[in-house]
């Protein structure tokens, strides 16, 4: 998760500054928060508290809510750049989820044979174990799947609706596989609310996947404690 919600909140008086920003219909308290976390303050989650939350009647209220709060995403990624990314890929794992998409299995275990190698090497160097890293790989594979999915039902699923159309039957098991998802028209109805954003602020961050070298940024750990 990207954000901490706040359907409860407690924080320091003089932490909150100027509060909500008022000028955000949706998502403002994800910019609160994230603007208490670029201040240096610690935020923290408790799922042990339960808060009662209204929930729409009918499902086309459900879908309505989730439209408007799409179309927060483009007003927070102009707000904090780079805090909102609908997909990370790391390279070696994309590869190796893209080519087992596209029936292509000796790249896809080439691929993750050299980014787990290069991993190895990385953590020997730092003298980090490497016990059960081919099995944390194997895992970040399919963390890579299943938001890849996320991704396209949100996004782009009419596109890849119409590819299975012209496509032959790998081709329908890959896109029903990425597409299948119990909440399909909630995730599809919030995506639409993001390309609506994202087409009213003419920015269109909040929708681009990012590349990044690697999900575990080893050179940038450091043991400085959070001063408040």
């Amino acid at each position: 998760m990207a954000y901490v919600p706040t359907a409860a909140l407690v924080v320091r008086r003089e932490a909150l500054g100027t509060g909500f920003d008022h000028t955000l219909r949706y998502g403002e308290d994800v910019d609160l928060v994230w603007r208490l976390v670029e201040a240096g303050w610690r935020v923290r989650y408790a799922p042990s508290v339960h808060v009662a939350h209204a929930r729409p009647a009918t499902l086309a209220a459900r879908l309505r809510r989730r439209f408007h709060y799409g179309t927060t995403a483009a007003p927070l990624a102009r707000l904090h750049p780079g805090a909102l990314t609908p997909l990370v890929l790391q390279p070696g794992l994309g590869i190796t989820v893209g080519a087992l998409a596209a029936r292509r299995p000796l790249v896809a275990a080439a691929a993750f044979a050299v980014s787990t190698t290069l991993l190895a090497n990385r953590l020997r160097a730092r003298g980090i174990p490497t016990d059960g890293l081919v099995g944390a790989m194997a895992g970040g594979a399919w963390q890579t799947w299943l938001g890849t999915g996320r991704w396209c039902r949100q996004f782009a699923a009419p596109a890849f609706l119409a590819a299975a159309a012209r496509g032959g039957w790998w081709r329908r098991v890959v896109v029903a596989a990425l597409l299948a998802s119990p909440n399909l028209a909630q995730e599809v109805a919030y995506g639409a609310g993001v390309w609506a954003g994202c087409l009213r602020e003419r920015r269109f961050a909040a929708v681009l996947p990012t590349v990044r070298a690697s999900f575990v940024p080893i050179d940038r750990y450091r043991d400085t404690p959070n001063p408040r």
